[in-house]
């Protein structure tokens, strides 16, 4: 007997270390003069999570879900890597706020290496 599931299968899930120098940039589409629209960062963003479909986050506001927003991983050096997403969750908790955002494209299977190689994450 063949059976439908609605389940689908999320992708794993990194916890992110938080003395390993990894530098979690978040920013913000605001409108500008005319149609133009400038970038804006959002301060004192916390990753918590990464997968290759998005990222969990702390904040101190609260982020509208539909939110677009530019996500920037830094490793130190010149190795970085840049981001589309956008928010589809965002919770009180406490006096803060967890957010999640997906990616407009998985993240590629190099930059989570990276991320995994140089113990930004943890595979545990």
């Amino acid at each position: 007997m063949n059976t439908v599931l609605d389940y689908k299968p999320r992708l794993p899930r990194y916890a992110a270390q938080a003395t390993s120098g990894l530098v979690f940039e978040l920013y913000r589409w605001e409108p500008g003069a005319g149609s133009s629209q400038q970038r804006q960062q959002i301060r004192g963003a916390r990753l918590l999570e990464v997968s290759r479909g998005g990222v969990r986050f702390e904040i101190d506001r609260e982020l509208h879900e539909g939110t677009d927003v530019e996500v920037t991983l830094a490793m130190g050096g010149a190795y970085q890597y840049t981001q589309q997403a956008v928010i589809r969750w965002c919770a009180a908790s406490g006096e803060t706020f967890h957010c999640g955002a997906a990616f407009r494209e998985l993240l590629p299977w190099e930059v989570l290496g990276e991320l995994i190689l140089r113990g930004h994450v943890s595979t545990d």
